[in-house]
């Protein structure tokens, strides 16, 4: 489904450019500063009651809400369309199916490098339209997602949905030696320290040294236990170790990660 969601891109495209001009004159024209006009003129059409085209991919409007209709969402999926080719055309980016059903993009195709997927930048533009908000207007969303690209953190090696690509993007992940922790001391419980993680983490790591991480922090000289709160965050009970003695300590554990003859 993923991969029919891209192929079925190449004509989805042209095909909202040619109902856009028809409808109202001004055409999609692969700007940035045309998307919020656009968010705005497909906002008026998610109740039309008209035949599908073709039946939408992702019909998820956020707060699944039941009065939009399927061919309002074709005309979102069309917006989609054009966010996608702003977001491609400034980064390059290319289309892979996020495995991780742990985030929001979890079982999507998404472009790797970019931390929202197209049609949920579109989704929201339009449901910020219809609500009288504009505080994630797709000329500011866009942007931001293009500053972010980075395609050597989360889904580097995601599995691409070009059947041109490789079946794997080869984009290298970043070396574990740059991953290091903020140690904040806690008072009144059984928790004397708390441990932040970068929250790409598990990207910058990989998952077999993240999931080992509990174990490997708890064998510090001093660290009595150790518990995952969050995906970044961990509290620890010691023996009275001083932050910044703790700090280096697990900086050093995390740099041993990057090395291939740690085990």
């Amino acid at each position: 489904m993923a991969r029919d969601y891209v192929e079925q891109l190449v004509w989805r495209l042209p095909w909202f450019r040619d109902r856009v001009a028809a409808a109202w004159g001004t055409p999609a024209d692969g700007t940035v500063e045309s998307l919020d006009a656009l968010a705005a003129f497909v906002a008026a059409r998610v109740h039309d009651p008209s035949p599908v085209t073709a039946d939408p991919f992702w019909f998820e409007p956020p707060g699944h809400r039941p009065d939009w209709t399927e061919a309002g969402a074709e005309w979102v999926e069309g917006l989609a369309a054009a966010v996608a080719e702003v977001i491609t055309a400034a980064t390059g980016a290319r289309w892979v199916f996020d495995t991780d059903p742990r985030f929001v993009t979890g079982h999507q195709p998404v472009l790797q490098g970019i931390v929202n997927t197209p049609h949920r930048l579109a989704s929201l533009a339009v449901a910020d339209v219809l609500s009288g908000r504009t505080s994630r207007p797709l000329s500011a969303l866009v942007p931001k997602m293009i500053d972010q690209y980075d395609p050597t953190l989360r889904l580097a090696r995601a599995p691409a949905l070009d059947e041109n690509d490789a079946v794997r993007a080869d984009a290298p992940t970043a070396v574990a030696t740059h991953v290091t922790v903020e140690v904040t001391p806690l008072t009144g419980g059984p928790w004397d320290v708390q441990v932040s993680l970068p929250e790409e983490v598990e990207d910058l790591l990989g998952a077999d040294a993240y999931a080992s991480l509990e174990e490997r922090f708890a064998a510090v000289p001093g660290v009595r236990r150790v518990v995952f709160e969050d995906r970044d965050l961990l509290v620890l009970s010691t023996d009275g170790l001083e932050p910044e003695e703790l700090r280096r300590a697990l900086d050093g554990v995390l740099a041993g990660l990057g090395r291939p003859d740690v085990a």
